[in-house]
């Protein structure tokens, strides 16, 4: 779920195999790379799909939710809207 961390994998990934890595070694630079870096999204609502009957929130004003998926999956805790430092 940590959108932010997946694009430097993939960028470690495609720098390994532009200089000509084999696939072993690009698999094993980026999983280094994926066990070295930690992210979590934090959305304040949820992406609503035209075919979807119920569009109600999730969750209250004022509330934030830790870990939602791209796709609107759940995310692991709802918590207190605060400040991004906070976060």
């Amino acid at each position: 779920r940590a959108i932010a961390g997946t694009i430097l994998v993939h960028k470690v990934a495609g720098y390994s195999a532009e200089r000509g890595s084999t696939l072993a070694t690009v698999l094993r630079e980026a999983q280094y790379a994926a066990s070295h870096t930690a992210s979590i999204g934090v959305a304040l609502a949820c992406c609503h799909l035209p075919q979807e009957a119920d569009s109600a929130p999730r969750h209250q004003a004022g509330h934030a939710e830790l870990g939602m998926g791209i796709h609107g999956e759940p995310g692991a805790s709802t918590i207190a809207t605060q400040n991004s430092a906070d976060i």
